[in-house]
């Protein structure tokens, strides 16, 4: 059989699927150049060849039974010539021809060439070489290094055939980047390649191109430009096959240079005139690359890691000793089964075998035994021979097997506090070895295939197999094994004389040791191999040697404030006669893990913002990579929270209901965990004693984000929290009522629970007390209520039986001082320190190094005493002056006069501040004197008001004379005053600037003072003054006649403004007209955009202002729009949108000057409305709601609804 992807030739059929091959066929080769891809699965003894596509056909796959090798060739030697020579052939007649290697010569050539290069190394002989080489087509269809097809890896062919040739192109690669790495390399002459893009690489790694010979022109490289990238070349613009832009820059070549070229990037080779021959290689990219010694660890190691099977075997002498100690230890649980024997002819005949592979497991673990001074000690290393029992058919044997829940192990050490017992640790060595198989019916029958490593180390012989008749790690019965059998040799211990020891039924984990009197001595709590013992010392001393009678056990490891114990993934420390669990190694592996730096701190574990339990528009669709990152990491977490860290509760509950629907936000809010994490390492849970009572804290966080409702409770027995859990309700609560009750009952149950497990220990707690912040759930669970009600008192009936009887006492607890306030909700980092000081968590503080506290104390007061005294010494006496002071100060009235200039003070800063931004607004800002116009035109109004007033006012008939004058004679009545406005001409205004379309907040152009006013007022109040401030009243005869004969010009005549619109009720067309307003009615001042635009008539606008509001009305439509109205009205619609937009325009601004035509008015609001109401990507403009008059105001109507 061929090897895979070698080149063979398969000889077409005489037909095809239209039949017969054709006459005119005939001639064509009968033969096809495929590769060898394997056997067939099709025929019996076939094989499948891959046939690659030409212009005329496609690629295919042909199954065929015929396997011909090739005869080999002899070659024939000495042949005599046919003909001879009877004369010499002239030196003109002799046709010189270039010599021409075969394929065999050219192949040695190479050969030859490489080798001898690769002893004598020369960079430029070494170009030549492959120049030539090139220039021979030695280098087509041959790639030097790694193919990969499908799942599938291997040495390409021409690597096989040419070692040396791959050495010497790779050396040219490694001469130019030292540091390059890469898994293929070809050459290539002459290549032409269009766009093309490396998907088959890897997203980091990059491709050097190396180049051997230069044209003259060309030969560049073109790389699509990503964002962030750095341009290193002419950028220039290329179009793919399907059309799309896309710019790049264009990499040029050096000699002795290769250029970088960006992973994963669209590349297109420039054309050339000359042969270039570049060398390709795929090259992996570091951020860094040390060349680190051996032994990065600069202290004992706190927790146990796997070592990579090929980085151990890179140092067997560190391993040997491990190796041949694990070797030793196996050597009890197998039965060699040698080739041939009767033995291994029984196992693999027995129906119920299983035959399963083995494997290797390198770690380090810490040494308990670890010593600074010697770096040999820090790491303890460890081979474990294991079981691949994933490979293991299932069956009916249960593998369920107890362990001690890490709520045993907290009450346990409450018990320990109150008692006063020390506490220690031992392991049994190779547990699972010393469990017999075969005692039970169900038993498995396992034979097992010993790894390689060991037939070479010569620890074992060729083909030989394991029976085994004792469990080993790594199969998936091997726990279940042990506990049975571990169980059955603790029951039939013999425990020290005077004590008896039970099992419990609860938890069958943990075994009580009582005395002769019942009393409670010691309790055991077992971790598959590693064993909890509570009690006195000498009691832990005869328990442990009662085990290592049984076992081969570690030393026994007492806790003490020098020497911290762990079990259950818990670390123990004592300080004084507290007790205080953590988990501070494995805290500081995930540090490492995630390469937190000490500065990475949060003090919240989780935000409000992300504590919701449903997919936000903002959330990454999931993938698996995704999905399989945020379980690790909620399950890192988890591990945390539920033993001891349970400020870690309510997180970890949002980030397992949310790992497989929003992966990315659950990674996101780990890494802020872990922060938090990283910022609160050193808290520890102190185990407290604070009398036999046991009490529940529920709490419930009422539907938060309108869903169902959260749970959080704590029990607590002696003060220290036993058991807390924090969840979603599995029914929506109807009420916050029925959410606390809900709460009360789940923490009810679960303190049965722990009441449960203490009876195991012949413990009872005085008075189980449920203490909750919520006086509805309470009042339920009393029974009383309204028959709002009454569903919930049925739920609560039998919590209201268990008060009434006096099993459960209820008490209110505050909010502020609810402990499992903590478990329900997002808060914030002073809320979850003060809970946690309730808990009984804090930071980690230096252990005392004196003697008592009073002692302390006593010697601190000496110290502060000392330092008074030596301070005295350096003190100079000076002779007092014989003068006392007079003056005696109230510093409590100096003080609140102190307090009263700081608030003058700051009330005079923020006066000034106050004005001097008001003065900057009113002269410096923007739109200064337009304000300010705005306010000299209502003043003037206001005064020509208050004068006309005045006027009238005495021309009413005079008090005490009984004449009387008619001084409004010249006034003109509200009729006359309307026709005389309407028969001025309209006074045209200034066109305005660009500044008004593209600026909605000011549109309104400031309009020119009126100085025609300025005038006539300042002659009727000179004429007026004087008698204004006389005291007495001035008569008709002189005041009045002065006043109106200075205004009497002005009244009847008044000069014309700027017009105000007038828009009559539905008529959106209507044309404004020029309104003047008297002193009696001031100039109203228009909100509406469409009136501060529409100061300027039609008429009288400027055709030059027409064409621009034109042009801005079109560039709101899109290019397809502009286009598809300049072809119906048969214009050009090619080039850049401003032109397309200034024919249309053209057009538009015919349309406005026609009777039906959209006015200008029009114009200005919609430019107003998409400003002002941001309609950009909200709705379309189309040329034909622009062509009538009552097409815009439609579309004005539509876009005032948006």
């Amino acid at each position: 059989m061929a090897p895979y992807g070698a080149p063979v030739h398969i000889k077409q059929k005489a037909f095809d699927s239209s039949g017969p091959r054709r006459r005119e066929r005939a001639f064509e080769s009968k033969w096809l150049r495929g590769h060898y891809m394997g056997l067939s699965n099709l025929l019996d003894d076939g094989h499948v060849i891959y046939v690659p596509g030409t212009e005329d056909s496609k690629e295919k796959f042909i199954h065929t039974f015929h396997d011909h090798q090739s005869n080999s060739c002899s070659l024939v030697k000495n042949l005599s010539p046919g003909g001879r020579s009877q004369k010499k052939t002239p030196a003109a007649e002799v046709e010189m021809r270039a010599l021409d290697f075969t394929r065999e010569d050219l192949e040695e050539y190479a050969a030859q060439r490489s080798k001898a290069l690769l002893d004598k190394w020369d960079y430029h002989e070494a170009l030549r070489l492959v120049d030539e080489l090139a220039e021979a087509k030695f280098f087509e269809d041959r790639t030097f290094g790694v193919w990969r097809h499908g799942g599938a890896v291997g040495w390409t062919t021409a690597f096989k055939e040419f070692p040396d040739v791959a050495k010497a192109l790779a050396k040219l690669v490694l001469e130019l980047e030292p540091e390059a790495t890469f898994t293929a390399i070809c050459v290539m002459r002459n290549s032409q390649r269009g766009q093309h893009r490396d998907s088959n690489n890897d997203e980091k790694a990059n491709n050097y191109l190396v180049p051997v010979r230069l044209p003259r022109s060309g030969g560049g490289l073109w790389v699509e430009l990503s964002p962030g990238d750095r341009v290193c070349g002419q950028v220039e613009e290329r179009s793919d096959d399907k059309g799309t832009r896309r710019y790049g820059h264009v990499l040029t070549f050096e000699m002795g240079r290769d250029p970088k070229v960006c992973p994963i990037n669209v590349v297109e080779e420039d054309a050339y005139q000359e042969d270039l021959t570049p060398i390709a290689g795929n090259d992996q990219e570091w951020d860094m690359f040390l060349d680190v010694e051996d032994g990065m660890v600069k202290g004992p190691l706190e927790v146990t890691h796997t070592v990579d099977p090929k980085d151990a075997m890179a140092h067997p002498p560190l391993w040997k000793d491990a190796i041949a100690k694990e070797m030793n230890t196996v050597e009890v649980a197998i039965s060699r089964l040698q080739v041939g024997t009767p033995e291994r002819r029984e196992w693999l005949q027995n129906p119920r075998a299983q035959r399963l592979p083995t494997k290797m497991v390198f770690t380090v673990k810490p040494n308990s035994k670890a010593e600074l001074t010697n770096r040999d000690t820090w790491v303890k290393r460890k081979v474990r021979l294991v079981v691949c029992g994933n490979f293991a058919a299932s069956e009916a044997m249960s593998l369920y097997t107890e362990a001690a829940p890490s709520e045993a192990v907290r009450t346990g050490l409450v018990i320990a506090k109150r008692e006063g017992w020390s506490v220690g640790i031992i392991d049994i060595v190779a547990a699972f070895l010393k469990t017999p198989i075969g005692n039970d019916a169900d038993d498995p029958v396992i034979i097992a295939t010993p790894p390689k490593l060991l037939q070479e180390l010569n620890l074992i012989q060729a083909h030989e197999l394991w029976g085994l008749v004792r469990a080993l790690y790594g199969l998936r019965q091997s726990p279940v094994l042990w506990s049975r059998h571990r169980d059955r040799r603790m029951e039939a211990m013999k425990p020290p004389a005077g004590f008896a020891m039970s099992r419990g039924r609860t938890i069958s984990s943990w075994w009580s040791v009582r005395d002769m009197r019942g009393r409670l001595s010691a309790v055991i709590l077992i971790y598959v191999d590693d064993y909890l013992v509570l009690g006195p010392k000498k009691v832990i001393q005869m328990l442990t040697d009662m085990i290592q009678e049984e076992w081969d056990t570690s030393d026994l490891s007492i806790l003490t404030e020098d020497n911290a114990v762990k079990f259950l993934g818990m670390e123990l420390t004592k300080r004084g006669e507290e007790m205080y669990l953590s988990q501070q190694g494995y805290i500081e592996e995930l540090i490492r893990a995630y390469e937190l730096q000490p500065g990475d701190h949060s003090r919240i574990p989780i935000a409000k913002d992300d504590a919701v339990y449903e997919v936000l528009p903002g959330d990454l669709p999931p993938t698996e990579q995704l999905i399989h990152q945020a379980q690790q990491m909620t399950g890192e977490l988890l591990w945390l929270s539920q033993r001891s860290r349970p400020d870690l509760s309510f997180g970890c509950c949002v980030l397992s209901s949310m790992s497989t629907r929003a992966p990315a936000r659950v990674v996101a809010m780990a890494h802020k965990m872990l922060k938090y994490i990283n910022y609160t390492k050193t808290y520890q849970l102190r185990v407290n004693w604070g009398g036999n009572h046991m009490y529940l804290y529920p709490d419930a966080a009422f539907a938060p984000g309108a869903a169902r409702s959260q749970t959080g409770w704590v029990i607590t027995y002696g003060g220290t929290p036993i058991l807390w859990r924090s969840s979603r309700q599995s029914t929506t609560a109807l009420s916050s009522a029925e959410a606390e009750l809900n709460a009360i009952l789940e923490g009810s149950v679960a303190m049965l629970g722990v009441e449960a497990m203490l009876m195991d220990m012949n413990e009872y707690a005085e008075d189980k007390i449920v203490g909750s912040d919520s006086m509805s759930a309470l009042s339920l669970s009393a029974g009383t209520g309204s028959w709002r009600t009454r569903h919930l008192r049925i739920k609560a009936a039998w919590l209201q039986e268990a008060i009434s009887s006096g099993v459960i006492k209820s008490i209110h607890v505050p909010g502020v001082r609810q402990p499992a306030d903590l478990l329900t909700k997002a808060l914030s980092g002073e809320r979850i320190r003060a809970l946690l000081s309730i808990w009984g968590m804090g930071e980690r503080k230096r252990p005392s190094q004196g003697g008592a506290g009073t002692a302390s104390t006593a010697a601190a007061r000496a110290l502060v005493a000392m330092i008074c005294c030596i301070m005295m010494v350096t003190v100079d006496a000076q002779p007092t002056s014989g003068t006392t002071a007079t003056l005696q100060v109230d510093w409590d009235l100096a003080g609140v006069l102190m307090v009263l200039l700081m608030v003058l003070g700051a009330l005079l800063l923020w006066e000034v501040a106050k004005w001097s931004a008001i003065y900057v607004y009113q002269e410096w800002t923007p739109g200064a004197s337009a304000r300010k116009m705005r306010r000299l035109r209502k003043l003037r109004d206001a005064t020509s008001l208050a004068i006309e007033k005045e006027v009238n006012r005495l021309a009413e008939p005079g008090e005490g004379t009984g004449q009387t004058r008619d001084l409004r004679a010249p006034s003109l009545s509200e009729s006359e005053a309307n026709r005389r406005r309407r028969q001025q001409p309209r006074t045209p205004t200034p066109p305005r600037s660009t500044r008004m379309l593209t600026s909605p907040r000011s549109m309104r152009s400031p309009t020119p003072p009126r100085s025609t006013r300025t005038e006539p007022q300042e002659q009727v109040l000179t004429a007026w003054r004087p008698h204004m401030d006389h005291p007495s009243r001035p008569t008709r005869t002189d005041a009045h006649e002065q006043v109106l004969t200075a205004w009497r010009p002005y009244m009847t005549q008044r000069p014309s403004t700027p017009p105000i619109p007038q828009q009559r009720e539905g008529d959106q067309s209507q044309q404004p007209t020029a309104r003047t307003p008297s002193p009696r009615q001031p100039t109203r001042v228009m909100s509406s955009p469409g009136e501060r635009w529409s100061e300027m008539s039609d008429s009288t606008i400027h055709s030059e202002e027409l064409e621009r509001i034109c042009m801005d009305v079109i560039m709101l439509m899109r290019c397809e729009e502009i286009k598809q109205a300049l072809r119906q009205r048969s214009l050009p619609s090619s080039g850049l949108k401003e032109d397309i937009a200034r024919r249309l325009s053209l057009e538009l601004v015919g349309r406005v000057r026609e009777n039906n035509g959209p006015t200008v008015r029009q114009l200005k609001y919609l430019l107003w409305l998409w400003r002002s109401r941001d309609l950009s990507g909200k709705t379309l403009l189309v040329w034909d709601q622009l062509q009538e008059r009552s097409h815009a105001s439609h579309t004005i109507h539509r876009w005032k609804s948006l």
